[in-house]
């Protein structure tokens, strides 16, 4: 499924998110991406 980063605003300090809202993002999106992208660019 595409994913466009882009359409997604990001919290400036990602780093204060939890485990939970990445875990309710990637619901949300009805896909992990989300978290495999976070992880990517943000870890």
């Amino acid at each position: 499924s595409p994913f466009l980063p882009g359409q997604i605003a990001f919290e400036p300090d990602i780093s204060s998110w939890d485990v939970s809202n990445v875990t309710n993002m990637s619901h949300m999106f009805g896909t992990k991406e989300i978290v495999i992208y976070i992880r990517v660019n943000f870890n």
